[in-house]
């Protein structure tokens, strides 16, 4: 069988002095320029497998820390845990049912040393045991303005965790998303 070709994305993530301080890896088809994901675990899949065997982590990272998205079906396979911790981060997509089985897949995760965002996500509390775990909370500002924020970012802020803006587009909502402690 014949491995299908495909690009992996590397959008950079910045700290609050702009720097870039990891990445998300991103699945994208080498016959489109558009993530056209039907199956995100797949899609996941490929990009760990090109990491690992085509690209090779140091290349593509450079020594900062890269995150992949992971649906359960993935999430909760062993093989998972071949990856190199210490430089790849699990996002866990906003598809994702808060479970007993998801609660306590985290929690060895966690215990094995790796990082765990949720991905696109705001405060619910059905997600309230998951919190403690995750390192790090990303908000779509394309969905939710930083100003819409406020009552949400404040019930997320009783934990320890840091919490990053995508899709900033202008240095006037950089500078709303960092007075807002993102």
């Amino acid at each position: 069988m014949e491995m299908e070709k495909c690009l992996l994305g590397r959008q950079p993530i910045l700290d609050r002095k702009e720097q870039v301080c990891a990445y998300e890896l991103l699945f994208r088809s080498s016959h489109s320029l558009h993530a056209n994901i039907f199956d995100h675990s797949v899609a996941s899949a490929k990009v760990i497998l090109n990491m690992l065997s085509g690209f090779g982590v140091q290349e593509i990272l450079g020594g900062l820390r890269g995150f992949i998205n992971v649906e359960l079906d993935l999430l909760m396979n062993e093989t998972l845990e071949l990856l190199p911790k210490n430089v790849i981060g699990l996002e866990l997509l906003e598809s994702l049912e808060v479970t007993p089985a998801l609660i306590q897949r985290c929690h060895e995760l966690k215990q094995a040393g790796f990082v765990l965002s949720l991905d696109d996500h705001l405060f619910e509390p059905s997600y309230e045991p998951l919190y403690p775990l995750v390192d790090m909370v990303k908000v779509d500002l394309f969905v939710t303005p930083v100003k819409a924020l406020t009552a949400r970012l404040q019930k997320l802020r009783k934990y320890p965790l840091k919490l990053l803006a995508e899709k900033i587009e202008t240095h006037q909502v950089f500078q709303e998303c960092f007075d807002a402690g993102f």
